[in-house]
């Protein structure tokens, strides 16, 4: 599925940085949750076939450090990146790279602390989130007022230096819950998935984000796990004709999103991926070529706000124009990057570390 889950990651940079060219994919934050579905569907799979019922109670601790050992060490890396880029801009401007990024670490004043640490540790990047600072330094419960709200309060994911982390945080608790929920009966995830979006619509009904809140994205998670099983019971359901289907639909769903977005679109795609999961990894499993594109998916994810920063930031020192094009393609050459002097090794790593699985899924997650 590396093919597409770059299509989102893409689509998550369109999104911030602006149409491609005048073209535009589904909105960012319906990508994340997709990622969400796919992520879920994999630590199904993970933890069904490698890290099976009998030994996953002895290899616990294995599957929590693999899965940090899969998001850290990017994570640390864009983070150093950043913090270069606000010591240039600083101290060959007196600048932030980003207006707010400064105004909310101004703000701040003694209670940094607590950002610096999620800043370093990526622990807490989804809970910070939940905040705003106002003029007077006091943090508040977020509503989603838009920019900045009536009072001038500025949203603490400003003070982030990767503030789409927020979702690597909500990822966070999915894994910690993960070898539990793996555990329980079809019909308990089932409730699970309608309490958390019956959650997420009263929050948005209450004018709150929910997008940074992990009780009401978790879901997206449980659909992928559900996906994972339904394939399982249907043998017929992982021939590649239905493969390929699901991926032409999807990635159709992915590229129309624009002209056709409403809540029941945004819920069929989350539909037909968690449906369409099993058969579409079943399809894209011995692809050397998908997989390589899909390990750029997360580090393009990762670094592409720090790109677009330096970008505006430059672009406007030297009052040339920039398009989402000139981001896409910077976002995609540190990504390549990235993996290869960081992601590859620290899997290389993570694998070795790893037990071997009894079935073929050494390159699944």
């Amino acid at each position: 599925m590396g093919t597409l889950r770059l299509l989102l990651a893409v689509a998550v940079v369109i999104c911030h940085a602006g149409s491609l060219f005048g073209v535009r994919l589904v909105e960012g934050w319906v990508a994340v949750q997709m990622f969400f579905v796919i992520s879920g569907f994999y630590m199904a799979l993970v933890l069904t076939e490698k890290y099976t019922p009998e030994r996953l109670p002895r290899h616990r601790r294995r599957f929590y450090l693999s899965r940090l050992l899969r998001l850290y060490p990017g994570f640390a890396a864009v983070t150093l990146g950043t913090f270069g880029l606000v010591a240039v801009t600083r101290l060959t401007a007196g600048e932030w790279p980003d207006p707010k990024m400064g105004e909310a670490w101004e703000r701040l004043g003694p209670w940094s602390a607590p950002v610096l640490v999620s800043n370093v540790t990526l622990v807490g990047q989804d809970v910070v989130q939940w905040w705003d600072v106002t003029a007077d330094g006091r943090w508040r419960w977020l509503q989603w007022t838009g920019a900045g709200g009536p009072d001038g309060a500025v949203g603490l994911e400003h003070a982030m230096f990767v503030p789409q982390a927020w979702s690597v945080g909500c990822e966070l608790w999915f894994y910690l819950l993960a070898p539990w929920l793996v555990r329980q009966r079809t019909w308990v995830l089932v409730v699970l998935a309608v309490v958390s979006l019956a959650l997420q619509m009263g929050l948005k009904q209450a004018g709150y984000l929910p997008g940074v809140f992990a009780p009401a994205q978790v879901c997206f998670f449980v659909a992928g796990m559900l996906g994972y099983r339904l394939g399982k019971r249907w043998a017929w359901w992982s021939q590649p004709a239905v493969g390929w289907t699901v991926f032409g639909l999807i990635v159709a769903g992915v590229v129309a999103a624009p002209w056709f977005a409403s809540a029941v679109y945004h819920a069929g795609l989350y539909a037909a991926l968690a449906a369409g999961a099993y058969p579409l990894f079943k399809l894209t499993a011995n692809w050397k070529w998908d997989r390589w594109v899909g390990e750029l998916s997360y580090p393009v994810y990762l670094v592409h706000m720090a790109v677009l920063w330096a970008v505006k930031w430059t672009a406007a020192k030297w009052g040339v124009e920039w398009n989402s094009g000139v981001v896409l393609a910077i976002s995609l050459g540190l990504a390549v990057v990235l993996y290869l002097l960081v992601d590859r090794p620290c899997d290389l790593f993570r694998r070795r570390f790893a037990e071997r699985p009894k079935e073929s899924t050494t390159r699944i997650a």
